[in-house]
């Protein structure tokens, strides 16, 4: 499943890290993959947010 948050995350890292150059190449790979699963998790808590919306407004409806 691909993230959709982690690709402007893993720009702005790469961006960073290549203009400073303080990294090497481990260490890039390294923040590559934690830029990719802090934006897997932005993206299941924004997906988890949505159902909990959908499910509240579903509760609501069938109340009234």
């Amino acid at each position: 499943m691909a993230a959709t948050s982690a690709p402007g995350l893993r720009w702005i890292s790469r961006r960073w890290v290549t203009d400073t150059a303080w990294f090497d190449a481990d260490e890039v790979r390294l923040l590559d993959e934690m830029a990719m699963h802090v934006g897997f998790a932005m993206d299941v808590s924004r997906r988890e947010a949505e159902r909990a919306r959908a499910t509240a407004a579903l509760r609501e409806a069938l109340a009234a």
